[in-house]
């Protein structure tokens, strides 16, 4: 079974050119299951109405995350500039996580210095604003 772990998988390396999965490789993998016909990893040309099905759910998958986001993100917006003590204490605990705005110039920092799963997951009230806004505008 150890063994079997550390081969990698031959379809993968020829498929990916050494890439890891991604979200198209899985939808295609389950296109490819339901459709052994048509071979969609060689040169040969997918039916179009199947290439516009795989189209449409793909723009509806990554649209609805985008558009619920930016809503989220908005409406977050919105509340915490109506409420200054609501603004004060999310800036407080935003300071007390990564420091004060005035010493942490972010634009000049590299993937290196961005915060970790530990500092982010201490900025509960953050996500709480987050959660409550996505909660009562969506």
């Amino acid at each position: 079974q150890q063994q079997q772990q550390q081969q990698p998988n031959n379809n993968d390396q020829q498929r990916h050119d050494g890439r890891t999965t991604d979200i198209l490789d899985l939808v295609l993998d389950s296109y490819q299951k339901d459709h052994p016909n048509i071979h969609i990893h060689t040169n040969t040309s997918m039916p179009a109405p199947h290439v516009r099905q795989i189209r449409d759910e793909f723009k509806t998958f990554m649209l609805a995350g985008h558009e619920t986001s930016a809503a989220m993100m908005t409406w977050a917006f919105y509340e915490l500039m109506a409420n200054q003590t609501l603004y004060h204490r999310l800036v407080k605990e935003g300071e007390q996580v990564f420091g004060s705005a005035k010493t942490q110039d972010w634009s000049q920092k590299g993937k290196d210095d961005l915060p970790d799963t530990d500092a982010l997951a201490k900025l509960t009230y953050s996500e709480a604003s987050l959660k409550e806004s996505l909660r009562k505008y969506s």
